[in-house]
């Protein structure tokens, strides 16, 4: 930690990094390294603040004094509530109570209510791999497993994740999320009418009837907040949040979790010889390749982080990713171990009154889809010559393509025809 104003990281080092810039693609962990053993707490050229080391950032993570609204966005950048369509770009007691809405949908109790939906689900999936003898997991496990899931939960049609994993995609790639303006205009209404259309006409459609299941959108058609129905921004908010980011989050997670059995054949021996080391594989993927690289928030009022004096209206970067490959909380961080004890949570998710509602699920759905690889893959190895590709958000922390070969185990193969996922 360092102590007095924010340190300014020397102009030919570190000063030009920006997490906003696509040039920054695949350099996220090196320069976050660097950061974290010469300039824990750093303000770069564009003005952020960046955190890079475990306690830091897991303590703004808990400090109400650091706000959420604006703080996505690239610095400069403001926004009109209407386009605030995430739920970190909201805070109390707004965020409080829009929260609560979603606690018990998105408990671990519900989560586990899915497992048969996601093994179902899993077993297709891998089961099209294993008869193929290989392929891309990211388009043929990762988008359709994590695409099916969330829209299941939200009350959407399945049918409909590939529409929605194109939305996502161009969100994320064209820059829209951090400055909220593409090629095609400015806000949502300019750059995506036809998302904002979809949400509201099946919100239209949901309140219509009389059976409602219990989904998200039946809770956000149903929803009062000190006895008001939702606003139409805030009802849009919840489902796209819900779609996006936990599609995101979801398909980033598996493929990582994936690339890392392919590369370590003694991860899926260890896995098969003690099945009870699934959750712990799930959380090691969790923390040292966390599928978001880092979450940001805006100083209310001048104060000090860490002895470092941070004024009002600077924005803060919490490298999630970088904290959780701190070496001073996780000896050997780099490496994928199944043998970590008496060591801190990771900040995959974050931490505080923002821990992200959909951990419960991401995990359900890690275990499950590695419990179902190891009953039916014998081997899964990297394509020759086919080097796995990054996912081409700035932020996100994931592939664009992950090309396998897989042998099935011996005996299997034969009942794995593909089978519908509405189970």
């Amino acid at each position: 930690m360092t102590d007095g104003t924010a340190a300014q990281v020397p102009p030919d080092d570190l000063s030009g990094f920006d997490p906003f810039s696509p040039a920054q693609r695949g350099t996220h962990h090196e320069v976050m390294a660097q950061f974290r053993s010469r300039c824990p707490v750093a303000k770069v050229a564009s003005g952020m603040v960046v955190l890079s080391c475990y306690q830091d950032v897991r303590a703004a993570l808990s400090d109400r004094r650091l706000l959420n609204s604006h703080a996505s966005r690239a610095p400069g950048v403001l926004v009109p509530k209407e386009d605030r369509l995430m739920f970190f770009e909201y805070d109390a007691p707004e965020h409080t109570a829009l929260r609560r809405l979603m606690l018990d949908l998105l408990s671990a109790k519900q989560a586990a209510r899915q497992i048969p939906f996601i093994r179902t689900t899993s077993r297709e999936l891998f089961g099209m791999l294993v008869k193929a003898g290989g392929g891309d997991v990211v388009n043929q496990l990762s988008v359709p497993l994590s695409g099916r899931m969330m829209m299941r939960l939200a009350g959407f049609p399945t049918e409909d994740a590939p529409q929605w994993r194109e939305w996502i995609r161009d969100h994320a790639v064209s820059g829209f999320a951090f400055t909220n303006r593409n090629d095609r205009g400015v806000g949502y209404a300019e750059c995506y009418p036809d998302v904002l259309a979809y949400i509201d006409e099946h919100v239209a459609m949901r309140a219509a009837r009389m059976d409602r299941p219990d989904d998200v959108l039946t809770r956000v058609v149903e929803a009062r907040i000190n006895g008001q129905p939702l606003t139409p921004t805030q009802k849009r908010m919840i489902m796209f949040s819900v779609v996006s980011a936990g599609a995101n989050t979801l398909t980033n997670f598996i493929s990582n979790t994936v690339l890392s059995v392919a590369r370590e054949r003694r991860l899926l021996d260890m896995l098969r010889a003690d099945p009870t080391l699934v959750p712990v594989a799930v959380e090691e993927s969790l923390r040292r390749d966390a599928p978001s690289m880092y979450i940001t928030r805006v100083c209310q009022h001048q104060t000090e982080i860490a002895g470092t004096t941070i004024q009002a209206g600077e924005k803060l970067l919490l490298g999630l990713a970088s904290a959780n490959r701190d070496e001073s909380v996780y000896p050997h961080a780099e490496e994928f171990r199944l043998d970590r004890a008496q060591q801190p949570p990771h900040l995959a998710f974050g931490w505080g009154a923002h821990l992200c509602l959909g951990a419960p699920l991401t995990r359900q759905v890690g275990t499950t889809m590695l419990e179902t690889l190891i009953d039916l893959v014998d081997t899964i190895e990297l394509e020759p010559g086919k080097v796995p590709v990054p996912y081409l958000s700035v932020q996100g922390n994931g592939l664009d393509e992950l090309r396998v070969r897989v042998r099935g185990r011996s005996g299997l193969t034969r009942g794995l025809m593909p089978r519908l996922y509405d189970e």
